[in-house]
């Protein structure tokens, strides 16, 4: 969604060319993201050496952060600030996008690796490619910013989700994987 619709969200909310909206929308965003995406890793790795939960929890960090940042891009009026939510979006997406994989490692058994990255994968590529058509659809009913609340709401509730799991669950699943692991 962001990224299928942001450029023309930009280009029509603070009267821009498409060149400028374009800029706007890619720049701020990717390089927040290449940013995110090393310095999440980076973190992850440093503070799983000490506190086993860390992968998850840098998702969770992640997620929490998105959520009413998501919220913003559809809300603030004023140029600057959209870029500085923009860059703090890419950042933490980044987190995100660098740890999700090593972070299902940490759960799911060397043998059905593969299964895991094609189940993330298949979700990631479902939800990415769908919301476009659902932004276009609803674009006049709800707009890009209804649409950015929904989905802050969405990653607020998966924020929930995967803090009880790590609290309730994860330590139990990587004594499994920990043990299938040992036994092969």
């Amino acid at each position: 969604m962001i990224y299928s619709w942001l450029a023309n969200y930009i280009e029509e909310k603070f009267e821009l060319s498409t060149a400028q909206a374009a800029w706007i929308s890619t720049a701020y965003l990717q390089l927040a993201t290449i940013l995110g995406l090393f310095a999440g890793g980076y973190i992850a790795d440093r503070f799983r050496k000490k506190y086993r939960s860390a992968r998850m929890t840098i998702l969770l960090a992640s997620v929490g952060c998105c959520a009413p940042l998501l919220v913003a891009i559809g809300r603030v009026e004023n140029l600057d600030l959209l870029k500085f939510v923009l860059v703090a979006y890419g950042f933490f997406s980044g987190w995100m996008i660098g740890n999700i994989f090593p972070a299902a490692f940490e759960v799911v058994g060397a043998s059905r690796r593969g299964l895991a990255v094609g189940i993330l994968n298949f979700f990631g590529a479902a939800l990415s490619g769908f919301a476009p058509l659902m932004v276009g659809t609803w674009k006049k009913s709800y707009g890009l910013p209804g649409m950015l609340g929904v989905a802050g709401v969405a990653y607020a509730l998966a924020a929930v989700l995967l803090a009880l799991a790590i609290i309730f669950t994860l330590p139990k699943d990587q004594d499994a994987n920990a043990s299938t692991s040992a036994n092969r």
